[in-house]
């Protein structure tokens, strides 16, 4: 089934059914029960993901790093394997689901935040088919369903990670006992996220 929704989305003349269903997933993932269900989440990110997108975790995975978007989490994960080059890291999937599989799970996992108007300014800049509103609203749901597990999980403020990268990964080992590689406290100026990383340093 799973190659067969890949061929379907790469099929030029069935693109006009392809997008509508696409895009409908990928709200629900957003805001809706798949982001704050892992194994709902797993299931559509294996029909829908791209073959290689690392953002399903399972018992392979050393650490869990996520955010909404627009929080730096490209550089904090290009940093952190920097360093540690054999860690196996999932990333990037901007859903609760992931961190919420990560704590069940007893996987080390990082939480990054933001302002919310920073946040709002850079998701909609990056995507112009975002409103305002619907930004907010992936932010608050986002937060608003990591929030019971804040003390299982270790929450990286977008200021401090940009400048003390380093403190991030100390936090990460102190509260689960893992022995990663501080680093050199430089974070990595890397694919879209750099040039947000520049404005606000």
């Amino acid at each position: 089934m799973k190659r067969w929704f890949h061929r379907l989305s790469e099929s030029p003349g069935l693109t006009w059914l392809w997008h509508p269903v696409y895009r409908i997933a990928s709200r629900a993932t957003r805001c809706g029960l798949l982001a704050r269900e892992p194994g709902l989440y797993r299931w559509y990110a294996r029909i829908f993901r791209r073959r290689g997108a690392c953002v399903v975790p399972d018992s392979r995975t050393d650490l869990v790093v996520e955010s909404p978007g627009a929080c730096a989490s490209h550089a904090v994960v290009e940093y952190i394997r920097k360093h540690n080059p054999d860690i196996r890291i999932t990333c990037y999937a901007q859903v609760p689901a992931s961190v919420i599989y990560a704590v069940r799970h007893r996987i080390p996992a990082i939480v990054l935040t933001r302002n919310i108007m920073d946040f709002v300014a850079s998701y909609v800049s990056r995507f112009p088919e975002v409103t305002e509103r619907n930004a907010i609203r992936y932010y608050v749901a986002f937060y608003a369903a990591v929030m019971p597990y804040r003390r299982r999980i270790v929450i990286g403020d977008f200021q401090r990670v940009i400048h003390e990268p380093d403190a991030l990964v100390r936090e990460c080992n102190r509260l689960y006992g893992t022995q990663l590689n501080e680093g050199d406290g430089v974070l990595p100026r890397i694919r879209t996220q750099s040039r947000h990383v520049r404005e606000t340093a």
